[in-house]
């Protein structure tokens, strides 16, 4: 017969196991998240450079002018 604290220990094993599967999952998704969060960040720097060649464009038409 196995002994209690070997059950004991085995049942402790496989609830670490299950937390460190929730974990794991927990760290997908927020890698997930934070990718999606990366993309967006560029897709705004890239409107940002996009507006300042614009507003250069046109700080250069009104020093032509004035």
């Amino acid at each position: 017969m196995i002994d209690e604290k070997i059950i004991d220990e085995l049942l402790k094993i496989d609830d670490y196991k299950k937390v460190i599967e929730e974990i794991s999952e927990g760290v997908k998704y927020i890698l997930n998240n934070l990718s999606e969060l990366s993309k967006r960040v560029s897709q705004i720097e890239n409107k940002i450079l996009e507006i300042n060649e614009k507003l250069g464009k046109i700080e250069n038409e009104l020093k032509e002018k004035y």
